[in-house]
């Protein structure tokens, strides 16, 4: 599923896929990194993948091999779902927070003091890192898009197995340096954009292995 045609599924379209800016976005992360670029939204409570895309040639395979576009799973169970979470105004969030995880089962439940604590770190920092939910073990990386209608947040990340090769640090500056000028492309004025100190990266530290 394309994130054009998920979106549209989902009632509304940002101009950032009007304008063909988030394909671009995203086939550039894929070639640059030869990772797994997916984005991210909500769909009623729960998170969804709006698109999915891999390099060329090569399938989603291993941790991966679960995972597509339209896949859905509860907002507090993946570290997309805390992000988008962060972007919902109080109290209704904390309300949410409490309402998902009563329905929640498991030994690994999260308490509601920890889940809120999550999202708040997500919504002070802009991006998050974390399992990527699904019943998968693969992990994800993932960055709020600036200047996104307030209801209907998107956030776009690479998804890849857990390995020691993987510099998150390095994924994240990739991620926002890849970022901002698509946003800005769209509109004359500045968009703020968070910039933490990140060390430098080279191309062999973001290949998946």
């Amino acid at each position: 599923m394309s994130q054009r045609a998920a979106m549209l599924g989902s009632g509304f379209q940002p101009a950032i896929v009007r304008d063909g800016r988030l394909t671009h976005l995203i086939d550039q992360l894929v070639v640059q990194t030869g990772l797994t670029v997916a984005t991210f939204g909500i769909v009623g409570i729960r998170s969804q993948i709006f698109s999915w895309r891999s390099r060329t040639g090569n399938p989603s395979s291993g941790a991966l091999s679960n995972l597509y576009g339209g896949v859905q799973e509860r907002l507090t169970g993946s570290a997309a779902g805390w992000l988008l979470l962060s972007t919902i105004a109080q109290p209704r969030r904390d309300g949410l927070i409490r309402r998902l995880l009563a329905d929640q089962e498991g030994e690994n439940k999260p308490t509601f003091a920890d889940m809120a604590s999550r999202v708040s770190a997500c919504q002070a920092r802009g991006y998050a890192h974390g399992p990527v939910g699904c019943g998968s073990t693969a992990e994800v990386m993932a960055l709020l898009l600036p200047g996104q209608p307030e209801r209907h947040p998107l956030a776009i990340g690479f998804v890849y197995e857990p390995s020691l090769q993987i510099d998150q640090a390095a994924l994240l500056q990739c991620l926002q340096e890849a970022v901002e000028p698509y946003i800005q492309a769209g509109d004359s004025r500045p968009i703020p954009f968070p910039h933490p100190t990140r060390p430098t990266y080279s191309e062999p530290e973001l290949k998946a292995v």
